[in-house]
C-alpha cells in the first residue's frame, strides 16, 4: 500500500510518501531522505521497493515549508531552498517524520537511508 501522508509540525503541514508491505505483519520502519531535488518519483519508487522488501518506508518532503516538491518544475529552486534551510531545521523536520513513522501500525524498529543530499 502506498499513500501520501500529511502531518503538522513546526508550524506548517509536512508532506510525505508512505509505502507499506502487503499484510499486517510487524516490520522495520525506514525514513527515506531524498536528494537535493526534493521528493521526486525516483525516491517514491525507492520507498515502494523497500516496502516490497518488507519495510514500512516513509519519504518526507523536506521542502514542505515552501509548498512541497510538486509545486516546482525547476529543481534548482528546490535545491536552493534546501541549501538555505539550516541543518538544525532539517533535523527538526526529520525528527517529526520519524515520530509519525514510529506511530504507524506495525513499526517495530527504526532506521534511515539517504541519497545525495539525504546521505549527508
Amino acid at each position: 500500500m502506498v499513500k501520501p501522508v500529511t502531518y503538522e509540525a513546526g508550524g506548517f503541514t509536512h508532506l510525505a510518501y508512505l509505502a507499506r508491505p502487503a499484510g499486517n505483519a510487524p516490520a522495520p520502519g525506514l525514513i527515506v531522505i531524498h536528494e537535493n531535488k526534493g521528493l521526486q518519483p525516483h525516491i517514491q519508487d525507492i520507498a515502494r521497493r523497500l516496502a516490497k522488501a518488507g519495510y514500512i518506508a516513509m519519504a518526507p518532503d523536506l521542502v514542505s515549508n515552501i509548498g512541497g516538491t510538486q509545486q516546482y518544475i525547476d529543481t534548482a529552486q528546490i535545491s536552493s531552498s534546501l541549501a538555505q534551510t539550516s541543518g538544525d531545521e532539517h533535523i527538526t523536520h526529520l525528527k517529526a517524520a520519524l515520530a509519525v513513522l514510529k506511530m504507524q501500525p506495525g513499526v517495530r524498529k527504526l532506521g534511515a537511508v539517504g541519497f545525495c543530499f539525504g546521505g549527508g
